[in-house]
C-alpha cells in the first residue's frame, strides 16, 4: 500500500483508495477484483479510480466513502484526464459525464453535501412540449416523422382494458428503452402484465397516467424521466431517458398506447419539490 502525497503524480492505470490509502490490489480480468461488484462501496466504502489517456472514472458511495479518500481524490482530479465519468450510489446507481474536472468537482461536492439525506421520490417526471425539438433525442423525434415499421423495435405496445381500468402490455420490441435497462428475460415476463397508476407504486403513480391522457385525446405526450429501477444484474440503478407516448390504433379510435423511449444523459435530482 502507498499513501498518496501532494508531489506524486498520478498515472495512467486504475486506483483503489482506502481511508487515504492507495491500495495494490490483484490483476484481475473484470473492472473489481471482487465476486460483489457492490461490495468495496457499500460495504467497505472504498472510491474506485480509472484513469487513461480517453478519460477518467470515478465510482464511489455517496453515504459510506472515506471523507480522506474522497478529500483525495478531489485534490488530484486537476491531474486526471477529461472528460469525467462519476458513476456514485445515493438511492441506486447513478452514472453522469462532465467535460471539465471543474464540473466534476461541484457536483462530486454537492452530492458529498447530501449525506445523510434520502432522495425523496424514486421516480421524477417532466413533461416537454412536443413542439420543442432542439433537445429532443433522436429516437423520439424519428418516432414522430417515420412510419410505424421503422420504429417497431424499439416500442411498447399497450392495449387498454376497459373492464379493468388498466393498460395490458401486448408487444415490447427488442431494443425497446426498458428491454435494455431490464434484459429480454424481463420482456418475456412482461408481456400481458397490466400496469396502471392505482398501484402502490411511485412509478405507476407518475408514468402511467399520461397513457390515459392520450387515449382519450389522441394527442402523443412527450416527458423526460428519471426512474430508480431494480434491474437483473446491477442492483438498484437511476435511468434517465426521454418518452413519447402515441396513440395505439385499430380503426377511428385509439385501443391503447406506443411507448418509445431512449435513454439520455441527465444528472440525478437530489432535492426534489
Amino acid at each position: 500500500m502507498l499513501a498518496l502525497d501532494r508531489s506524486l503524480h498520478i498515472p495512467h492505470g486504475t486506483w483503489w483508495l482506502d481511508r487515504g490509502i492507495v491500495l495494490t490490489l490483484p490483476k484481475t480480468s473484470g473492472m473489481h477484483p471482487f465476486s460483489d461488484l457492490d461490495l468495496p462501496f457499500r460495504t467497505f466504502g472504498l472510491m474506485y479510480v480509472r484513469h487513461t489517456k480517453s478519460g477518467s472514472l470515478i465510482k464511489w458511495d455517496v453515504e459510506k466513502a472515506n471523507a480522506v479518500s474522497l478529500a483525495i481524490v478531489l485534490d488530484y482530479l486537476d491531474e486526471l484526464t477529461a472528460p469525467f465519468r462519476i458513476e456514485f450510489y445515493k438511492s441506486g446507481w447513478a452514472f453522469e459525464d462532465y467535460r471539465s474536472p471543474e464540473e466534476a468537482k461541484i457536483r462530486i461536492k454537492e452530492l458529498q453535501s447530501s449525506r445523510g439525506s434520502s432522495i425523496k421520490s424514486t421516480v421524477f417526471v417532466e413533461r416537454r412540449d412536443i413542439r420543442q425539438t432542439e433537445d429532443m433525442a433522436p429516437l423520439i423525434r424519428k418516432a414522430l416523422e417515420a412510419p410505424l415499421s421503422e420504429i417497431r423495435q424499439h416500442q411498447l405496445l399497450y392495449e387498454y382494458d376497459s373492464a379493468k381500468d388498466t393498460f395490458v402490455m401486448i408487444d415490447a420490441g427488442p431494443h425497446a428503452g426498458l428491454v435494455q435497462v431490464m434484459g429480454e428475460d424481463w420482456m418475456k415476463k412482461a408481456i400481458g402484465t397490466s400496469t396502471t397508476p392505482h398501484q402502490d407504486s411511485d412509478y405507476d403513480r407518475l408514468v402511467v397516467p399520461p397513457y390515459f391522457e392520450v387515449l382519450s385525446t389522441g394527442v402523443p405526450y412527450y416527458d423526460f424521466v428519471v426512474a430508480s429501477v431494480s434491474t437483473p444484474n446491477e442492483g438498484v440503478m437511476w435511468t434517465p431517458y426521454q418518452r413519447i407516448i402515441q396513440p395505439l390504433c385499430s380503426g377511428p379510435q385509439p385501443i391503447g398506447v406506443t411507448v418509445t423511449s431512449q435513454l439520455v444523459p441527465s444528472v440525478v435530482p437530489l432535492d426534489p419539490a
